[in-house]
């Protein structure tokens, strides 16, 4: 895998990042550059040796061959641990350097880490005899392991050619893509001495001669069958499909297997127990020099790194290990829980510790049990009906950094204990083995946590029979009669009517809302946790279900409620689903006038609570009450007349590329100048990075300055954000040359035209200043400027303009033609995003950015 390329939460975050974005390369973890400066000058001299090795004194083995180190860590292994731990040869070919367009220090580094990770796997001291070998007619570095000969690597340092066979500046953008479809003829090491050149016949014939030599009795690579562009990186494609091609030619006999990449994490975890945690050993011994990967559980859980440690497949999509055995039958869901303590609100609920759903808090918190504030003493109990013969429980811990259960005790019904120590802060299981016994009851007493620990819980319980517990009968579904919302009385707490979000509408038996249709929800105005919903009917009905449904927009949502009946009754209601799924409430049948939906919680964003759908289930004999008729509506107010519309500002011409653009830094080496920022190009990573300007590690206090040669009048300033996920500008200011200022809001993280407008002024030069930026912005920056002038016939007084700081100039990027408005044609007014949405929160965001830590590294 191709790196350093950072993860953010989100699958999609996931999938940009593979696709490379060339201005993160470079950011490292704290101390990660002096270890691998360390690291780097550990390396063994390179020895001049005449060919490859012959094949050491050891059972037969294997020939793996990947595009980059930790491929073989992330989706070969654990079958490569496997040969080195039985004894067996193993010979590991890297084909590219996994430079990422970045510095000699960082590949060579990646190759410090793939020695250690070998190392580590075969259990000896990390000490390497390297040299330089010659392999038809090819100079390849070669390295072998002191402590076992055994096992040997190559490094043959061709370029990375990032996730969509781009290639890199730094490879004057060639790729090993370009080389195997014929775009390219030949293609360059990395290495300035001594370099070597590959065609692609060249290439299969090195491999081929790499594998020979080896004599293995089988050759791995990565994925050879799957097609570029399909989702993995376009290295792995290109090295599985070049490594199948040279085993063909060379080793037609020894079997050849191909591993698929970054789609595994789509497939069932198969790696588990001692493979694990041997898989995760070896990573992370890599992961000390390459700040990109993972170098722990907790890290790993946060992206796809945990998910592909978890798996290893085949190219064909077969499994590469065997499955874990059968463990019996998991009973917990049959059981009644009980607990010392659940959050109800948030619908961390006892029951949530037996759904069969292993997540929480940061992923989906409504799938784990979570106690009110207590710590160690806090208890879960499962109580099954009749008896069960358990022989092990599996323990999940809530996945979060700062909740760890670090010791607990199991006590069965008939007395007896069992222990466990601490629990996987990731939440991956905790297996507890005991002699089978017969219990009616399994109480878990949580006897320590950690000293972070706020709200004690966990995600999942397991409880397995050894298979002799027969399933039992299904309940049956109960039945209902008719949904008689739409026949009841609809009042609330507030609705707004201006936009038809009317307390009515939760019974249209539309279930909709923004951002679909808003006008088929009931929304308040304004209220939050307090609010409520009546039904009211003219005679009782006898309900035993209700079925909510949130407003289904990303900002409001219901995370707790209580029903309360005319009988004076409640029931309580857990979170709802945030995108509007339907929430279903079971209770035993009751005769009610009325039901009351009181909103007890709500999340964080909430800014006008309500619901999309309310339904109230009878019984299934009850008839329909007698309709009660609608109160009067109350009378409309007297329409005010519409303020006249203001006139759109005249405007002139954008004179941001006639001037000299300068900022407070810049990433050349990937071409995101500050020049590009002006160059008439509105575009960005995932787009074209070069065509925007990105800061060198840069956040709030980064700047970029336009000057022009004399002064110009402005009235308006359009900026549009690097339209990655990441890097949000959220305020600035602009500085004028008179030292007049003009606040600006967040910007559009899409990267859509947000304008400035100011009275007219005339300037000599002006500086955008970057005062607030999103929690992962890394490189802040812009991807395009533009500065309008007044029309000709707006002449503002014109300030004496000081003279602007003294900077060196970037030269200005030279823009694509189609972008350079013509001489003679007046250049279109900038389209601005508006808000047109008429619901009752429209146009507001939530406030403050969200605490959830950051995924780790996304490996390549």
């Amino acid at each position: 895998m191709a790196g350093p390329l950072f993860a953010r939460n989100s699958t999609e975050a996931v999938r940009r990042q593979r696709r490379g974005d060339a201005s993160v390369v470079g950011v490292r973890r704290p101390g990660a550059v002096r270890a691998l400066l360390v690291l780097v000058g550990m390396v063994a001299a390179v020895l001049l040796t005449a060919g490859p090795a012959g094949a050491a004194t050891c059972g037969a083995g294997s020939v793996n061959v990947v595009a980059h180190p930790d491929d073989d860590f992330f989706f070969v292994n654990p079958s490569i641990l496997r040969d080195i731990r039985a004894g067996r040869c193993s010979t590991t070919v890297y084909v590219t350097a996994a430079d990422a367009g970045g510095t000699d220090a960082y590949y060579q580094g990646r190759e410090v880490g793939a020695r250690a990770a070998y190392a580590q796997m075969a259990g000896v001291a990390s000490n390497w005899t390297t040299s330089r070998v010659t392999v038809a007619g090819k100079s390849i570095v070669r390295s072998e392991l002191v402590g076992r000969p055994s096992v040997e690597l190559y490094f043959m340092r061709l370029p990375d050619g990032y996730p969509e066979g781009t290639g890199s500046p730094r490879s004057d953008y060639t790729s090993l893509q370009q080389l195997y479809t014929g775009e390219i003829s030949a293609l360059a090491t990395v290495e300035s001495s001594p370099t070597q050149t590959y065609t692609r016949a060249e290439l299969v014939s090195t491999l081929g001669e790499l594998m020979a030599s080896a004599s293995p009795s089988v050759v791995r690579s990565l994925d050879h069958l799957g097609d570029f562009g399909e989702g993995d990186h376009s290295d792995h494609y290109a090295v599985g499909r070049l490594a199948a091609e040279a085993h063909t030619v060379s080793v037609p006999s020894v079997a050849f297997t191909g591993y698929m990449g970054y789609d595994s994490e789509e497939l069932p975890a198969n790696v588990v127990g001692t493979d694990l945690d041997a898989k995760r050993a070896a990573l992370f011994a890599y992961a000390a020099p390459d700040s990109a990967v993972c170098t722990s559980v907790q890290e790993c859980a946060w992206g796809a790194e945990g998910a592909w440690l978890q798996r290893s497949y085949l190219a064909s999509g077969e499994g590469a290990v065997e499955p874990p055995p059968s463990l019996g039958t998991n009973v917990a869901s049959r059981a009644t829980v009980t607990a010392s303590s659940q959050n109800t609100e948030t619908g961390q609920t006892a029951v949530k510790a037996v759904d069969g759903v292993v997540d929480g808090w940061p992923g989906d918190h409504t799938a784990e049990w979570a106690t009110q504030g207590e710590g160690a003493g806090s208890w879960l109990q499962l109580t099954w009906a009749s008896p069960v013969a358990l022989n092990h429980l599996v323990l999940h811990d809530r996945p979060n950094d700062s909740d760890q259960v670090t010791a607990a005790t199991i006590t069965f019904s008939d007395g007896s204990t069992a222990t466990t120590g601490k629990l996987e802060n990731s939440g991956a299981a905790t297996p507890i083995t005991f002699t089978a016994r017969t219990t009616t009851s399994v109480r878990i007493d949580l006897t320590a946590v950690s000293g972070s620990t706020a709200n004690a819980g966990l995600s999942e319980v397991e409880a397995f029979t050894d298979g002799s517990v027969q399933e039992p009968e299904p309940e049956p579904e109960p039945t209902f009669g008719s949904n008689v919302a739409a026949s009841a009385a609809v009042t609330a707490s507030s609705q707004n009517t201006e936009t038809g979000q009317t307390a009515v509408k939760a019974v249209d038996g539309v279930i909709d809302g923004y951002p679909g249709d808003h006008t088929a929800e009931w929304a308040t105005q304004g209220e939050g946790a307090g609010s409520w919903l009546q039904l009211t009917w003219a005679s009782p009905a006898t309900l035993t279900r209700l079925v909510l449904h949130d407003r289904p927009n990303e900002y409001d949502q219901v995370t707790g409620a209580t029903i309360t009946f005319s009988d004076g009754s409640t029931v309580i209601v857990p979170a709802l689903d945030n995108a509007g799924s339907a929430a279903v409430v079971d209770f035993p049948a009751r005769a009610t006038t009325s039901v009351r939906v009181t909103l007890t919680s709500v999340s964080t964003y909430t800014s006008n609570a309500g619901l999309s759908e309310v339904q109230t289930w009878t019984a299934g004999s009850t008839p329909d009450p007698e309709p009660q008729p609608q109160p009067e509506p109350e009378p409309e107010p007297e329409p005010q007349p519409e303020p006249e519309p203001q006139p759109e500002p005249a405007l002139g011409t954008n004179v941001a590329r006639s001037a000299t653009a300068t900022a407070s830094s810049e990433t050349t080496e990937h071409g995101q100048t500050a020049a590009k920022a002006i160059d008439g190009v509105i575009d960005g990573y995932p787009g074209d990075y070069t065509a925007e300007w990105a800061s060198r590690g840069e956040r709030a206090g980064a700047w970029l300055q336009l000057d022009w040669t004399a002064p110009v009048e402005l009235t308006r300033v359009v900026l549009h954000n690097r339209p990655n996920e990441w890097e949000h500008v959220t305020g600035g200011t602009l500085t004028f040359s008179d030292g007049s200022t003009v606040a600006v809001p967040a910007l559009d993280n899409a990267g859509e035209a947000v304008a400035v407008d100011f009275p007219a002024r005339s300037v000599s030069w002006v500086r955008i200043t970057l005062t607030s930026v999103g929690e992962w912005t890394g490189n802040a920056g812009l991807s395009e400027v533009q500065a309008w002038t007044a029309p000709a016939d707006v002449t503002p007084e014109v300030a004496a303009a000081p003279a602007p700081p003294v900077t060196a100039p970037a030269a200005p990027a030279a823009a694509p033609e189609a972008a350079v408005p013509s001489a003679t044609e007046p250049p279109p007014t900038p389209e601005v995003a508006t808000v047109d949405e008429p619901r009752a929160d429209a146009g507001r965001e939530p406030q403050g950015e969200t605490n959830a830590p950051p995924s780790a590294p996304v490996p390549e």
